[in-house]
């Protein structure tokens, strides 16, 4: 799958090399493309098997699988968030527009690790929460005002918490809380080693072992901020 500037969604085939379809809808250019994970992936750090412990010869193919070829969600720089089905050939996606008094901007989104959530980020310092069967919006995770816009959001695989990544911090946040019942303490814990600059990539493996996590715009704000810093994610007793 591949999103590019022409507002366009690409399937390709890699053996041809060759567009097997095409998914039209946006206005502007894509910003993020993921597939759906499988409801019960969040069991992979549970002790079951895991992507890491696949073994091609006497593992069934199917095992390997994390997620779900069939249900992709793509977002573009507009702010407009849209699932599909690849299985209907002629599908008009869901769409998921931002809230009242959102401004349009979206340059990451994710799923929850039960593929249940819809998480995007926006320029306002927020992150939205969506349940991806209803397709309606649930709440919205503020940053402390100041914090600049969330450039990536990542769930974490134990299903509790997402990783949002401003200009000044990168901070964790359990979304089990209850946002309106915990206004008095802090919401998130921020995690160290990024302030300032872009965050542009997070990764976290399968078994919620290790995070990576990536800062810089290609020079456009200088090379200063421009890093890549390993994490060893330990459980919080």
């Amino acid at each position: 799958m591949s999103g590019s500037w022409d507002k366009t969604v690409l399937h390709w085939d890699l053996n041809t090399g060759q567009v097997v379809r095409e998914f039209s809808g946006h206005s502007s250019q894509i910003s993020s493309i993921s597939f759906r994970p499988f409801t019960n992936a969040s069991s992979r750090t549970s002790g079951q098997s895991s992507p890491a412990s696949f073994d091609p010869l006497f593992d069934e193919p199917e095992d390997m699988l994390t997620h779900s070829n069939d249900v992709l969600l793509t977002t573009s720089i507009d702010g407009n968030c849209f699932v599909w089905d690849k299985r209907a050939m002629n599908s008009i996606p869901r769409k998921m527009s931002p809230p009242e008094r959102t401004p349009p901007w979206c340059l990451s989104a994710c799923w929850s690790a039960d593929g249940n959530k819809i998480y995007c980020a926006r320029r306002n310092s927020t992150v939205d929460e969506w349940d991806f069967v209803s397709g309606k919006f649930i709440r919205s995770f503020k940053m402390p005002s100041g914090s600049g816009p969330v450039s990536y959001v990542s769930s974490m695989p134990n299903g509790k918490h997402i990783i949002c990544a401003s200009t000044d911090n990168i901070r964790l946040w359990n979304v089990m809380d209850d946002c309106e019942s915990s206004k008095s303490a802090v919401p998130f814990l921020i995690v160290p080693g990024h302030h300032g600059g872009t965050i542009s990539q997070i990764l976290i493996d399968h078994d919620c072992r290790y995070m990576i996590t990536t800062s810089g715009n290609r020079g456009w704000e200088g090379s200063s901020t421009e890093t890549a810093l390993f994490y060893e994610i330990l459980p919080v007793i």
